[in-house]
């Protein structure tokens, strides 16, 4: 299961881990099963965890969680360390785009707001452009101040966003850290969808009047981000509508 070789130094390649990336930085105990299946295709399994919440991940669901870490089996990347200037600025691209071309405005924002690390809105490369877009966010109404100085509530369908084009943004880095990371869901189908519904409204060609159909053409149509496949288990799947966002006024309790 080990994936084709990266450049090391000295001109020899070495080996990549092929791990499944789970785009939270935790996951729940009722998923345990899903997680314990995505091993059969992969070389483990990889979240990107804050330093300040490292531990989370052997906490929530310690039965499964850390004999994996013991194992070897699971993977804890800091967003501190993989989070780069490169990947900083092409977030910050992405997310400036979307705003211009207004694709959150339709959004709901009476609805439940969720945390998410600064550290992986690219913080800790560059702070002062992270801060930059978290303004324009705040305008608009679709982020909130932080309540603990190292998160930020998000909007859900803004904080999805984030979390489900990071793998492709650190794709460079990860495989300079060893891995090759293959985003896995056990909403794959919505996960394809948010980007497909997303990415549409910036890099829809001249004359087109409706989103595309795959995210195969979505790939066609950079500096977009390619959509790679979103598996559950091994399997690769179609679009289709993403649910809607939970509705209420105060901020939920999420992985930050």
């Amino acid at each position: 299961m080990t994936a084709p070789t990266a450049p090391a130094h000295g001109g020899e390649k070495t080996p990549l881990l092929d791990v499944a990336y789970h785009h939270e930085p935790y996951w729940s105990p009722g998923q345990g099963d899903w997680i314990k299946s995505l091993l059969l295709f992969f070389d483990g399994v990889a979240v990107l965890v804050p330093d300040y919440m490292r531990d989370r991940p052997l906490f929530t669901d310690p039965t499964l969680a850390q004999p994996l870490a013991d194992q070897g089996l699971l993977h804890r990347l800091s967003p501190e360390t993989l989070v780069d200037q490169q990947t900083a600025e092409a977030l910050t691209e992405l997310l400036d785009d979307l705003l211009r071309t207004d694709a959150f405005d339709g959004l709901d924002r009476d609805t439940a707001f969720a945390e998410i690390s600064h550290s992986r809105l690219g913080a800790t490369a560059d702070t002062g452009l992270t801060e930059v877009v978290l303004d324009q966010l705040r305008e608009r109404g679709l982020a909130r101040p932080s309540a603990d100085g190292v998160s930020i509530p998000l909007h859900p369908a803004v904080r999805a966003f984030v979390l489900i084009v990071l793998p492709q943004l650190l794709r460079a880095p990860a495989e300079a850290a060893g891995y090759a990371l293959q985003p896995a869901s056990t909403q794959p189908r919505t996960a394809r969808a948010l980007m497909d519904a997303l990415t549409w409204r910036r890099c829809r060609p001249l004359g087109t009047s409706s989103p595309p159909t795959s995210s195969r053409s979505l790939s066609i149509l950079l500096p977009c981000p390619s959509t790679r496949s979103w598996t559950s288990a091994g399997s690769t799947a179609s679009s289709t509508a993403p649910t809607p966002a939970t509705s209420g006024s105060s901020s939920a309790t999420q992985p930050r």
